[in-house]
């Protein structure tokens, strides 16, 4: 058994990572002048990184209420302030897609309104409005409170 793993480890440690669509997705919204928005964690993280920071995002999720709110854990205070950035869009993707935490285009509407513009891109969607989405992020949302019934004692 120790040589079948012996045998299996190199191709298993120097095999290349899965390709993702995220360095294609950065370069699309870098040819579209789109350099600051918000998506789901691993799209936000992944087109960070795969632009060098050409292309920030901010990532935001949609639990554990109702609605899109930021990652309090994974923010740099610095990237939320509306004064410095103008976040104008939110890339959208499909429910329960593959790569984390999604944000689809129904959440994104609830939240900021009807865009501006919607773009497609392999599968995503992207949406873009005329507003700073970071000053509307900031805002709390109404959550609605929940039927409590009454106790009898």
């Amino acid at each position: 058994m120790a040589c079948a793993v012996w045998a299996l480890a190199p191709p298993v440690l120097l095999a290349p990572p899965a390709r993702t669509h995220t360095p294609a997705l950065a370069s699309w919204l870098e040819r579209h002048h789109l350099s600051q928005g918000i998506a789901g964690f691993w799209q936000a993280n992944s087109v960070t990184l795969d632009s060098g920071g050409r292309v920030t995002i901010r990532a935001v999720r949609g639990y554990p209420v109702p609605g899109l709110n930021p990652y309090p854990w994974e923010l740099d205070v610095a990237l939320d302030n509306s004064r410095a950035y103008d976040v104008n869009f939110l890339v959208a993707t499909a429910p329960r897609s593959q790569g984390g935490s999604t944000v689809t285009e129904p959440m994104a509407i609830a939240r900021f309104g009807k865009p501006r513009r919607v773009y497609r891109y392999e599968q995503y969607t992207i949406l873009v409005w005329r507003e700073n989405l970071l000053s509307v992020l900031g805002r709390r949302q109404a959550v609605p409170a929940r039927q409590i019934a009454p106790t009898r004692l």
